[in-house]
């Protein structure tokens, strides 16, 4: 039961770290922004996403 959380949120949190590092790799090398502007529209995308879960879920948990 401990356990399902962190294998739940695996999924979640993977395509966000990838996208942060390849971004952040990227900087570091310096590569022109125009490369990386694919990695910052994935991190902006799920940001976007990630919030309106949170403000469509907010009323349904506080019920509870």
């Amino acid at each position: 039961r401990e356990m399902l959380g962190p294998l739940l949120m695996l999924p979640v949190v993977v395509p966000v770290m990838i996208a942060a590092v390849e971004a952040s790799g990227g900087i570091i090398r310096g590569e022109p922004m125009e490369s990386l502007y694919i990695w910052l529209q994935i991190l902006v995308a799920f940001n976007v996403i990630y919030l309106m879960i949170a403000w469509l879920v907010f009323d349904t948990l506080i019920e509870e």
